[in-house]
């Protein structure tokens, strides 16, 4: 029998799986080996340490080096793509004629390669790119970033149009989906959701000890998140809460130590964070972006007791019968109120049970895919 062998084309080291984006990358890549993929990994590195994890998993694995010159922001290309050009990842991915998966934008400079036009592409975006950049633009706070995002924005939706059409497109969500549907119809546009690392529900029941907000604390979007729990919601309460995530900036850490019942935990390791997620009782999640798919969402639904959410983490997710919903600070005080005393049960868990599996099951998807990948004709 044939091998099953895939290229995965990753914008960044996958391992540690410990920030939204290369949770998605790391789990596929792992799921689909467990069912005998065999998966030639290449990524770009800059800052995370090659991983020997990653070796017992993949076939072959090549790093390349990121070119963060602050010149390539001069270039017609995203600054996240001409930082990604390498020709030592085309010259080993004429190797062979294996399909190619590119995840993310950022990484689809090999897309455009004349060398590489006749082969089987499968592009999975993060999100819609140029959204989430001008929505960066919007929240951050420093000048020169906002300017960066805005015209990072802009060289994406340009990019965007002059992509050739590949074979595959895996949304994340169903809104990116229809987006891709009508931006690709040539392509064979499919829901991919994103994959995660809990296979099974986790969810304790009874009461928990405290609200918590966790996410990448250097990303803008985050940090408007908690700057919005901190002034306008928790200012209003003294129920317990806790900030948890990776490199929260100095302002964050001076909000956080105004308020006596709020207590910030930086740079969590993945089982410390699960802990957190177990113990709380409620899981304040609000987004000022409708984009892309939260992971942080799918740890809270698949672990963790109630959820409280904003419509703009619901976007394009079916999650709105297993969530509890609030818009303007008001309602999220008055709903952490009711919450604070509402035991989570078994029958709450059911109906998570139903809502997740098997669409959001990582094994599941994993056999979706590898038969889009192996027996598709398109």
């Amino acid at each position: 029998m044939q091998l099953k062998q895939l290229h995965i084309v990753s914008f960044d080291n996958p391992f540690p799986a410990d920030y939204g984006g290369v949770v998605d990358v790391f789990y596929k890549l792992k799921a689909l080996s467990e069912l005998g993929v065999k998966i030639h990994l290449h990524c770009f590195e800059y800052g995370r340490k090659p991983s020997n994890y990653l070796d017992q998993i993949c076939s072959t694995v090549n790093y390349y080096p990121r070119k963060t010159k602050l010149a390539n922001g001069l270039s017609r290309l995203p600054y996240i793509v001409q930082s990604r050009i390498s020709e030592s990842l085309i010259q080993n991915l004429l190797v062979n004629d294996y399909p190619i998966l590119v995840e993310g934008i950022h990484c689809c400079s090999v897309c455009l390669d004349s060398r590489l036009k006749n082969r089987f592409f499968i592009f999975r975006p993060s999100n819609i790119e140029h959204h989430y950049y001008r929505n960066l633009a919007k929240a951050e706070t420093s000048f020169a970033k906002k300017v960066f995002f805005h015209l990072e924005a802009i060289k994406l939706k340009c990019l965007e149009k002059k992509l050739p059409s590949p074979n595959q497109i895996w949304g994340i969500s169903e809104t990116d989906t229809q987006y891709f549907k009508t931006l690709f119809p040539k392509s064979r546009v499919e829901h991919i959701p994103g994959f995660h690392s809990a296979n099974r529900i986790n969810c304790p029941v009874g009461m928990g000890a405290y609200a918590l907000y966790h996410g990448h604390l250097g990303v803008a979007e985050n940090r408007k998140a908690v700057r919005f729990l901190l002034k306008n919601v928790f200012s209003k309460l003294d129920y317990p809460l806790i900030i948890s995530g990776k490199n929260p900036s100095k302002e964050i850490v001076a909000l956080c130590k105004e308020l006596k019942h709020v207590q910030l935990i930086e740079n969590p390791d993945e089982a410390s964070m699960f802990r957190l997620i177990q113990h709380a009782h409620i899981h304040v999640l609000p987004t000022f972006q409708n984009t892309g798919f939260k992971l942080k969402l799918i740890h809270a639904l698949f672990n963790g007791r109630h959820v409280l959410v904003n419509s703009k983490m619901l976007n394009g997710t079916p999650f709105q019968s297993v969530c509890h919903l609030a818009e303007d600070a008001a309602a999220w005080v008055s709903q952490i109120e009711k919450l604070a005393n509402l035991d989570f049960t078994l029958q709450d868990i059911a109906q998570r049970k139903a809502i997740l599996f098997p669409n959001y099951s990582n094994s599941a998807n994993a056999e979706k895919i590898k038969t889009l990948i192996f027996n598709s004709k398109n």
